[in-house]
C-alpha cells in the first residue's frame, strides 16, 4: 500500500511541479525513423506515420513505447494510405534478444551549425540554418537519407541541394572516405517545432488539476506494468528474456541528469514493488493474502508446519527470481 501510495503522490507533486511536455504523433512532417530489423522485417518503414495501436489512437510520441508493450497490431499511414500491421506474438521477446530495441525514433533532418576546420568542405559556402534537400537529386533532407547516400559516394564530389530562407541554392561538396562530409548539424528540438518538422506540446497545470493528472498517470502506469507481467509469464511471448536486475534499473535512468524523469522513474519503480508484493508468493504480502483467504473459504487457518514450509518455499522462490533477472543482465552483457 505505502508503494502504491507513494507513486500516487509522486505523479500529483511531480504534475503540478512540471507540468507534461511531449510531442504530437500527427505533427511529424514525415513520420518516424524505423531502423531496427524487427521492425522493418514485418512490413514498417522509415516515414511512417503511427495512427493507433490496437485500436487506441496515438496522440503523443511517447503513447507509442507505452502502448506497444502487449500490442498485437499497429495502424500506420503511409503515402496517405492507412495499413495495419500485425505484430508477431514473440515480439516483445525479439526485441527484448535484440542489440537493436529501438523502436520508432524521431527523424533528424539535416540542418547545417557549422563546417568543422579539419572538413574537406570547409571553404564551401555554407551558413548556419542551411537546410539539405537532396544529393545528386535524391532526397536528403534527413540522416537517414543522406548515410546511405555518403556510403555510395566515398571520395567523391556530390551536388548538395540547399535551402536557404526562402531561396534553393546548389553546392558541391566533398565526401571524404569514410563517407563524411564533416558538417556539424543543429539537434535542437525548438528549431525542429519553428521550421515545422514537429510541434512540441506543453502542459501546465494547477495544484487541484494535478490531481486528476497524477491519479490518471498511477492508474495508467499500474495498467502497463500488469500487462508486461502478464506478458512475462506467457512463454510465448518471449518477454521473459527482458527481465532485468539491477545494472536493467540503472540503465533505464537518462544520461544526464533531470529531476523530472527522476521522479518519473522513482514513481514506476515505486509501483513496480508493490505490484510484485502482491504476487501470490509465501513471504510476500500477496502470499499472505492467499493464506487469509483460504481461511476464510474454510474456515479454517493453515497449520504452523504448513505456513513455516510455505515461507520457506517463497524465499527460495524469491532468490531463484532474482538470480534469474541478474543473471539475465550478465548474460546479455557477455553475448551482447
Amino acid at each position: 500500500f505505502v508503494n502504491f501510495l507513494l507513486a500516487l503522490i509522486i505523479y500529483i507533486l511531480a504534475s503540478f511541479a512540471y507540468g507534461d511536455t511531449d510531442i504530437s504523433a500527427s505533427s511529424l512532417k514525415d513520420g518516424f525513423a524505423i531502423e531496427n530489423p524487427i521492425l522493418t522485417n514485418i512490413g514498417f518503414k522509415t516515414g511512417d506515420k503511427v495512427l493507433k495501436v490496437d485500436g487506441e489512437p496515438v496522440t503523443y510520441e511517447s503513447d507509442i513505447r507505452r502502448n506497444i508493450i502487449g500490442a498485437s497490431n499497429v495502424t500506420i499511414e503511409r503515402g496517405g494510405v492507412e495499413k495495419t500491421i500485425e505484430l508477431p506474438i514473440d515480439f516483445l521477446g525479439q526485441l527484448s534478444s535484440s542489440d537493436d530495441r529501438t523502436l520508432f525514433g524521431l527523424r533528424q533532418p539535416f540542418i547545417v551549425e557549422k563546417v568543422m576546420d579539419t572538413s574537406l568542405n570547409k571553404s564551401v559556402d555554407l551558413q548556419k540554418g542551411d537546410i539539405f534537400k537532396s544529393i545528386n537529386g535524391k532526397p536528403a533532407e534527413y540522416f537517414d537519407q543522406i548515410v546511405p547516400i555518403l556510403e555510395e559516394t566515398k571520395g567523391q564530389t556530390v551536388t548538395a541541394t540547399i535551402k536557404r530562407g526562402n531561396t534553393t541554392i546548389n553546392r558541391k561538396l566533398k565526401v571524404d572516405q569514410y563517407a563524411k562530409l564533416d558538417i556539424l548539424t543543429e539537434r535542437s528540438m525548438k528549431q525542429y517545432e519553428e521550421l515545422g518538422y514537429l510541434k512540441i506540446i506543453t502542459k501546465n497545470y494547477s495544484f487541484g488539476e494535478s490531481f486528476g493528472v497524477g491519479f490518471n498517470k498511477f492508474t495508467s502506469q499500474i495498467g502497463s506494468y500488469f500487462g508486461q507481467l502478464k506478458a512475462i509469464f506467457n512463454p510465448k511471448t518471449g518477454a521473459y528474456k527482458g527481465v532485468g536486475g539491477f545494472k536493467a534499473i540503472y540503465d533505464i535512468f537518462p544520461d544526464t541528469w533531470s529531476w523530472p524523469a527522476f521522479w518519473g522513474l522513482t514513481a514506476f519503480l515505486s509501483i513496480m514493488l508493490g505490484v510484485l508484493n502482491l504476487l501470490p508468493i509465501p513471504a510476500l504480502d500477496g502470499g499472505h493474502v492467499m493464506f487469509l483467504l483460504y481461511e476464510m473459504i474454510s474456515g479454517r487457518k493453515p497449520g504452523e508446519k504448513f505456513l513455516e514450509k510455505a515461507q520457506m518455499v517463497g524465499f527460495f522462490i524469491l532468490i531463484a527470481l532474482v538470480l534469474f533477472a541478474n543473471g539475465n543482465d550478465i548474460v546479455k552483457a557477455i553475448f551482447n
